[in-house]
Order: C-alpha cells, then structure tokens, then sequence
C-alpha cells in the first residue's frame, strides 16, 4: 500500500521528520514500512515558464524555436512539439537541471538526465520543454496529457515557480505493509492516527458535513437486502445532477502517487475514499436501475453475468448478485456491470458503500477466477462502521467540488455492526507482565492517541470502532508497548519457576515401539490413511462387519483413496506386496499410523482416530519370533499382568490355525497371526506374512513406568519340575493360568522347560509339557512341605478342570 507523506501530513501537520526517521520508528511500532521513493529524486531546476513566441526553425520544419519567460529571463528552447503556441505555460528544465528522461531517447534512466545548453541545426537551446514523461509520470496516470508532447499547466500556474512543488512532485511515497489483523491500517487515516501516535503529534480527522437539496432518498430509491449474513451493512446516497469533468490536481496527484490513474472527477472521488476510508465507493447510473430498486440476492445455477470488463461469467446459486427489479447489474463485492456505469453529465446516480464477509468474497473470487481492487480490499474483512464513514466523505467531495447535487437521507441496511468494546485497564498488571514501571498516566496518553476513551469511573478503557482486533487487556498492553518503545523494556529474569519439559505419554509408548521394532531389524514405513473400498473384499471382511463402515471423503483424488481406512492390514500388505515385487526376500516393515472408526457416517461427530502398532514380516521372522516382539513390547510399557493368547477371537485375513488375539487382563489390546495364505498370493507374497497389530490407546491407559525396588532375599529358593499329561486339543495356556491362579504367594517364576513332547510311550492324542517352578519365602527358608502343598493344590486343580490326564 503506497501513501505520499504529503498526503499523511495533511492530518498530522506537525510531523516533520526524514523519510529514514519515518521507516525507522514507524516500523518499530508495528506498522511495516518495506521501503520509500522520492517522487522529486531526478528532478531538479525545473520552473514553470510561458511561452512569449514560438516559431518555425529555420533549418528544420519539424522543430519550433520558442522564447520562453523563466520569471527571471527569457530564454530560447527548441523542440519538436507541435502541441504548444505563445501564450502557454509549462515546465521548463533549465541549464544544469534534471529530468526523469528526454523523450528523445525514450528511455528512462534510474539517475535521471542531465540538461545542458545544445546547438540545434545553428541554433542554441537553454533549456528543455517537458513533457510527463520527463516529469516521471506515465501515460496511465496523466492520460489527458498527449503522449511525449509537452505538459501544458493551467492558466493559472505562477510564471517562475518552482514547477516540482507546483506538481506536486517534490514527495515521499512510503510502501507500507500492516499485518493482516491491522485492518484499520489499510488506508490512510489508519496510517496517519499511528504516525500521530507514533511521533506524539496531534491527529487532525477530516471535518465531514454534508449539504444536502432537502429532498428524501426514499423518493428515490429503495434497498433489499436478502442475506445478512454475506452482506451485513449496505449504505446508499443518491446525488443529482452530476457534472463529469477532470478532479482537482491535488487529487489527481494523490491518486497517481497510490499508482491509480485519474480518469473523471466521479471516478477519481470513490478511489479517492477507497485509499482514505478503505471503504470501496461504487456508483450506478439510478436511470438504469429498473423500478429504482437494488436487491442483494443469490444467483440461480447455470446464469451468466456480462461484468465491467467485458466479460462473460458464470455464476452460480452461491453468488451474491447485486440487482434491480428486473436484472443482475453487478457480482457484489467483487465488480459491477457495464449497463450501469455512468457515463455522461446531468445524471442521477446511486453511491454504493457496503460490508461483505471476507470469507465468502475470496472464495468467490476464487471460482471466478477475478480479483479486483474492490474485492480485494472486501477479502480482508472490512469494518461495516466504515461503510457510513465513507459515503459521507463521498457526498461531501461530491458537493464540494461541484460534482453534484446531494440528495437529502441515507439508506441503511444493517444487520451486524461491531461496536467498542469496554476492556478493563490495569496498569499495574501490564507493568508487571512488561517489567517496566511506566506511569499510568503515560500509558493512558498512548491509548488516547490511538483513538481510545478512558472512563474515570469504571477505570475501563472504551476501544475505537474500527479496532476489531482489541479483544482483551493483553491486546492493550501490546499497544502500550509499542508505542513505549520495544527498545526501551529492559532484560529481566523470568519471574516463574522454570518447569522440566518431557514428552507425552502416549509419544513415550510411540518411541518406545518405535526403538524395539528398530532394534529387531524392522524399517518404519508411512502410508496414506485414504485406501479403496476394494481391500474389505481383498482381506475377506464379511459383508456385515463393522470394518466396512468407513468415512467417505467428499473430493477423493480418485477412488483408490476414496475412504478413511478402519484397519491397518491393508496398507501394511500393500507395502509388502510391493517389495515381495521387487524381489526383496527378507522384509521386515512397522507402522505407527491411525485408523479411523466412525461414530456417526453423517459426519456430525469425529472419528474415532485411534493408534496402531503394526507389524508385517515376511521370509524372515515367524509367527513366534513376532510374539516375542510383542510381549517385550508389554514388558517396556509396564503391562505386568496377565496376557492371554485367545485363538478363538478370530480375523478373517489371518490363518485360522495360526492366529490369536492378545488379551490383557480381560481385554483385547491387538492381534497376531500368519495371514490366510489366499491372501498373501492375491497380494502376490509366495512366503508366509506374519502380521501383529497393537491399539495404542489402550496400552496408553494401562502403562505403568513405576518401579518397587526390594532388598536381595538371602532366603533359599527351591525349584521343582511339573510335568503334566495333556489332550492334543487342550492349550497348554490355560495350565498356565492354573500355575498362576494357585501357586500362592511362594511362587516366583515359572516357564516351560524344553519342548511339547508327542510320541512314545505317551497314548495317542496327548502330550506332555514340562514346567519348571521356582518357589521363594521372603521371611524364611521353604521347607519341603510347603512347597508341595502348593504342587498340590496345582494339580488338583489342573485335574478337576480336566486340564491333566492321568498316565496310563
């Protein structure tokens, strides 16, 4: 956003400052200045002249010999001109001056070009005619000047004056770029209130007051607005008899230094508020507003808008037309349309200023593919107070420059307008929080002159209108600051403890599987949590099961990710589908990734997003060497108790002989097995997939990181062995658990000596396992007794469960 100092000076007429002091402090304070220009840096000696006679040369029919009064002198000038007569009065470069460029070369250098006396065909030249371009403008800003002929002033310009000041040319122009939140500062009241402030000078707002003709808008027009929400404020003001013209030069050169280019006295007033409101001004001719009526409405699908630019649009029901009673006349908030531009004087025209959602105009602006000026500006989220404020300023140049005439009231349409907001102000609080001890009366000076009101009464302090991003005392306390000085706040110790950082619960169980799969050999991989509807059928997940209720996604890039994955096998068998591929022989692949069960298929709830640990080898591992990982995996997380393999609770895509889920304590916390060997060759995998899957969130509830440490027991430990006859059918788990339920507080450890025995002499149908038990008293020595009770009771046990056999 460009604005001259000239312009910002006109409502702070006391800041006089370096254009480097301005970017310094200005960008110290908040409000980012990206750089300066000045409008007069190649242009110097150059005075308004008029010309006394103008001639023909001699030599050259295409060259005039002009004598030229300076105010001090008449000097001679030749150029080629053919614009000019006696009697004119332009802008002369003299001997040793400076100019943008001579239109001779017609290019434009950075340092400028020196003037120097010439000889011409014989004759000499003192000095240069200027046109524009040698002036620095361009043919967009200065469009009534002819193109490289010279720049003919107004009759009224003092022969002799300095022609840069006269221009308007000797300036700053500042590029500024406030942040997003500072909406206020998109325009240049915003940026002169804080150069006020910033400086401790004193703001000095335009004085706005309309004269109006008596009559009553209502006789003219009338307003609908169907949509609220998209549009909550619409102001209208009706002016008569327009008079099109060009605008004064000191708006016109405003306008330029803002990069607009002038056009009429109409056009250049609504650019003219949008740069000092930031409030967009648009006008439409009342005479072609069909029944003098303006409805904001939705489109219907399928229509087409011909806009200002010429072009044809489609829009659909999502977009806010601007209409009258029988047509749309503009796409709202974004551009106009070509039936209702003003064109020719004497008209009746409407003066639009309104407040759209932002949201909604980038979107729009989005599908249409334009982006204009107006839009823009609406894009950021304008304040609706604005609206009011610029119409006026509007009608008020309208009358001041004899543009028209006003009509009497003001249509508004209001449905929201955010107002002040009272925030309590402590200003031992933000001292505190600063550590810095400024006076409360400082502090209360700073707010003043960014447009705050203190209420003595409340000690509250009332935010003005347009800052919508003062929503709390710590929003204060930043604009305190600022205007203190960043460079002024001194280096203190934090007053608060310092705490020790550590990570989540969950991200310790996350490493800790992360480590131990790393640690066997096995390589993280990363897949996409969308897949294809067909791996239900590809895993054999029956047609009933909840696994197939999976979250849709609205815009899927195609129907390979077209859902939310409910298991995590199907990405894992992809991957090792793909190196079996490849001809890798010995993979070995894990995965920390989400799945995500449904709690409502409209979309009305979130998903269940919930952990997995999952593991997938082929050609290396088996089903045993997985179990391992697994069970050390419960052991690091603090899952002490006891785990039961349950090959009932089965998966259809595992083998049904080689499968179990893992339950802890009565609950299920994952799965294991060798995959039904139908879908590893649908998968194209020939070895033998050994898959486990852990849910994390319930290990996460049931780890335990703490630690009881006991004093070495000096008492004896006795051992002794159980071997026990079984069916071939009976799970040598359940004698486990019989080992566990009973072996009383003397039993320490107990495993599995050797392997499974069939065969001779044992009958047909049965085996034998051999447990080693090691039994341990903490306050003396077990005797033999005791520790037969409890081989007893074991066996009983085991017996009337009908776990054991007896040997025959």
């Amino acid at each position: 956003m460009k604005i001259t100092l000239s312009w910002i000076q006109s409502y702070v007429p006391e800041l006089n400052v370096s254009a480097q002091e301005f970017v310094d402090r200005m960008t110290m304070s908040g409000i980012k200045v990206t750089g300066y220009e000045r409008t007069d840096r190649n242009l110097e000696k150059i005075v308004i002249g008029q010309i006394v006679s103008c001639e023909h040369h001699p030599d050259a029919e295409n060259l005039m010999v002009c004598q030229v009064n300076t105010g001090e002198e008449v000097i001679q000038c030749i150029t080629s001109a053919s614009n000019i007569k006696a009697g004119d009065k332009v802008p002369v470069a003299l001997e040793g001056g400076k100019v943008e460029m001579i239109h001779d070369s017609r290019a434009k250098g950075r340092d400028g070009a020196r003037i120097n006396k010439e000889v011409i065909r014989g004759m000499e030249s003192q000095g240069v005619l200027c046109s524009v371009e040698e002036l620095g403008f361009t043919r967009e800003q200065v469009s009534d000047a002819p193109a490289y002929e010279i720049f003919v002033l107004d009759e009224d310009a003092e022969v002799g004056a300095d022609a840069i000041k006269t221009l308007g040319l000797s300036d700053i122009i500042f590029n500024f770029e406030p942040a997003s939140a500072r909406k206020d500062c998109y325009r240049v009241l915003g940026i002169a209130r804080e150069a006020a402030a910033i400086f401790g000078h004193k703001f000095v707002a335009p004085s706005v007051e309309i004269k109006t003709n008596g009559e009553k808008i209502e006789d003219y027009l009338t307003v609908k607005v169907k949509d609220g929400v998209l549009c909550p404020r619409y102001c209208a003001r009706v002016v008569k008899n327009v008079q099109l013209g060009p605008s004064p030069r000191w708006m016109q050169q405003r306008l330029i230094s803002c990069g607009i280019r002038p056009v009429n006295n109409l056009v250049d007033i609504t650019n003219y508020v949008m740069e000092e409101y930031g409030q967009p001004i648009l006008a439409f001719d009342l005479d072609s507003l069909s029944g003098h009526e303006i409805r904001l409405e939705k489109s219907e699908d399928g229509n087409k808008f011909r806009t200002l630019d010429g072009q044809l649009r489609n829009v659909d029901s999502q977009t806010l037309m601007l209409c009258d009673s029988l047509m749309p006349i503009g796409i709202a908030g974004i551009i106009g349309g070509a039936s209702t531009k003003v064109e020719e004087s004497g008209r009746t025209i409407v003066l639009e200023a309104a407040c759209f959602d932002g949201a909604y105009i980038r979107k729009i602006s989005r599908k249409l593919n334009l982006t204009t000026e107006i839009s823009s500006r609406f894009a950021r989220g304008l304040d609706a107070n604005y609206a009011e404020e610029g119409l006026n300023r509007a009608c008020q140049l309208m009358e001041e420059l004899g543009c028209g005439e006003v009509v009497g009231g003001m249509i508004d349409e209001c449905s929201t307008v955010v107002g002040s907001r009272r925030i309590e102000f402590h200003p031992d609080w933000i001292n505190h929080h600063l550590g810095t001890n400024i006076p409360e009366e400082d502090m209360i000076h700073y707010l003043e002159s960014l447009g705050f009101e203190y209420d003595k009464t409340s000690h509250d302090m009332i935010t003005p209108a347009g800052r919508q991003d003062i929503l709390e005392e710590a929003d204060m306390m930043g604009e305190v600051v600022r205007l203190y000085g960043y460079d002024k706040v001194p280096t203190t110790i934090p007053r608060v403890e310092t705490t020790r950082g550590s990570l989540p619960l969950k991200m310790q169980i996350e490493n800790i599987a992360r480590n131990l799969a790393e640690f066997y050999g096995y390589s993280q991989i990363m897949t996409y949590s969308f897949e294809s509807p067909e791996v239900f059928d590809r895993l054999r997940i029956p047609e009933n099961s909840s696994l197939r209720r999976a979250i849709r996604i609205q815009n899927p890039l195609s129907e390979s990710y077209s859902i939310m994955r409910t298991q995590s096998v199907g990405s894992m068998m992809n991957a090792l589908s793909l190196n079996a591929e490849r001809k890798h022989r010995h993979v070995r692949f894990y995965e920390l990734a989400n799945i995500y069960l449904p709690r409502d298929l409209e979309r009305n709830e979130l998903p269940d997003e919930r952990m997995q640990f999952t593991l997938g080898t082929y050609g290396g591992d088996d089903f045993f060497t997985v179990k391992g990982i697994m069970e050390e995996f419960l052991r690091q997380t603090g899952l002490r108790g006891e785990l039961i393999y349950d090959p009932e609770n089965r998966k259809p895509y595992l083998h049904p002989g080689r499968q179990a889920a893992l339950v802890y304590e009565g609950t299920v916390i994952g799965y294991m097995g060798e995959v039904h060997p139908r879908i590893s060759e649908s998968y194209n995998i020939s070895d033998r997939v050994t898959i486990a899957v852990i849910d994390m969130p319930e290990i996460v509830l049931r780890a335990d990181f703490s630690y009881s440490y006991h004093g070495v027991n000096l008492h004896a430990k006795v051992c002794r062995d159980l071997s026990i006859l079984l069916d071939e059918k009976t799970r040598v788990g359940s004698v486990e658990a019989v080992i566990r339920k009973h072996g009383g507080n003397f039993l320490e450890h107990f495993e599995m000596v050797g392997k499974i025995y069939r065969g001779q002499p044992l009958p047909e149908q049965t085996k034998s396992v051999t447990y080693r038990l090691r039994f341990q008293a903490q306050d003396h020595d077990l005797t033999g007794e005791e520790v037969q009770a409890v081989l007893d009771e074991i066996q009983t046990e085991l017996r009337n469960q009908g776990i054991s056999r007896t040997r025959e």
